[in-house]
């Protein structure tokens, strides 16, 4: 067990209720839904290229959490890839997000795939995804190999001064429960690759201070599995974590 840095868990843990009601405040921020490929989520993790990242989630259950417009998922499709990668979402696919789901994937993809390529792909995706939140995941213990949490659940914690209104004791919690839920369905010995903003000093408001020991990294390193640091291979870069259960 990995020693304790000092963080004390607050108490009373806020219901999945309560956490849904503020998180669902933050779908309402501008901006928070991205269309990022393959090539992508392989720099942001910190692999040597592509082609290792593919290799990576190669004959493996992959749970991609705050799969957002499904980026990832709709490059995978459409470069016909036999990858087992399940998307999970709390977004509902109103048409609003579909309109901007498909300007995003034309913008990020196009220059890759013809538009009836994509189209197909983006139909696909959105009858596959499935609606949770990531602290309440609807999966049985030990259903997947790998989880990706890309900028999404980490990274839109709730957090003081942000649109969700939440305290400070919340947001710790909240992240508690989310990052439980996450860890609960991968099987021993898988990995959550972890890629988030308040782990680079300055990206968050009022976190400077912290430097590369944000909370919600006090509280992957007080929970029992090992957490190793992902610095991207071309400048040495700190740019995410990876917790093996």
């Amino acid at each position: 067990m990995p020693e304790d840095q000092g963080y004390d868990a607050p108490t009373p843990q806020p219901t999945s209720t309560d956490a849904d009601q503020l998180l669902a405040r933050l779908e309402k921020k501008p901006g928070t839904q991205t269309a990022r490929g393959l090539r992508e989520h392989a720099h942001m993790l910190g692999f040597e290229n592509e082609a290792a990242f593919i290799q990576e989630l190669q004959g493996k259950k992959v749970a991609d959490v705050g799969s957002g417009y499904g980026g990832l998922e709709i490059d995978i499709i459409a470069r016909g890839l036999p990858l087992d990668v399940t998307p999970i979402s709390p977004r509902a696919q109103d048409k609003l997000f579909l309109t901007g789901q498909r300007n995003a994937i034309m913008r990020q993809l196009g220059r890759l795939y013809t538009s009836e390529t994509l189209d197909a792909a983006i139909k696909t995706y959105n009858e596959q995804v499935v609606h949770a939140y990531a602290h309440d995941l609807p999966f049985p213990d030990e259903s997947f190999d790998i989880m990706l949490d890309i900028l999404a659940a980490t990274h839109y914690t709730p957090k003081p001064g942000d649109i969700s209104g939440a305290s400070e004791a919340e947001s710790r919690a909240i992240y508690q429960k989310t990052f439980a839920g996450m860890i609960r369905p991968l099987k021993r010995g898988g990995k959550l690759y972890i890629k988030a903003d308040c782990f680079i000093p300055g990206l968050s408001k009022g976190r400077e201070a912290e430097g590369n020991n944000p909370w919600e990294l006090q509280i992957m390193r007080v929970s029992g599995h090992r957490v190793d640091e992902i610095h991207r291979p071309s400048d040495g870069f700190f740019t995410g974590v990876v917790v093996t259960k």
